[in-house]
């Protein structure tokens, strides 16, 4: 995404991240062959006794990063839009509420939070045209363009 069709360079050469330096972008082959294998998630990097892990746990159960192709392709379709988009809305307001949770319990910092529940899930839904927007009562709606 950082190559300069037009100079034939990359754009941020000098400043690329360790990943560009390690790989050859005219093979990515060995790269790819690897990627998504043995990777480490945040339960990997938590102790049993974590005080954050009830909570991660429950967040992982109630708040499942949906299939974003798929539900890109849902949305398109426009069929069962309307019940999509309630059922979205109570995973993003719980999303918030979790998030919230951990911060009044535990005082966690936007890096902690973002290390263990990932990004927000309203984020996650922007790029589909999905717009949320926040009732007088703090609540999330969500709708389409």
């Amino acid at each position: 995404m950082f190559y300069d069709d037009t100079a034939r360079s990359c754009t941020i050469y000098s400043h690329r991240p360790l990943a560009c330096g390690l790989l050859d972008c005219t093979a990515p082959e060995p790269l790819l062959a690897i990627a998504g294998r043995d990777l480490l998630n945040r339960f990997d990097l938590l102790s049993d006794d974590a005080p954050m892990l009830p909570l991660i746990r429950e967040h992982e159960e109630e708040c499942p990063c949906p299939d974003l192709r798929q539900l890109k392709k849902e949305l398109e379709r426009g069929a069962g839009r309307v019940n999509l988009l309630e059922e979205l809305a109570v995973m993003v307001n719980k999303d918030i509420t979790l998030r919230k949770q951990a911060n009044r319990s535990h005082g966690i910092s936007l890096g902690m939070e973002l290390f263990y529940f990932g990004r927000p899930l309203f984020q996650l839904l922007t790029p589909l045209g999905v717009q949320v927007r926040e009732t007088v009562s703090g609540e999330l709606v969500l709708g389409c363009g």
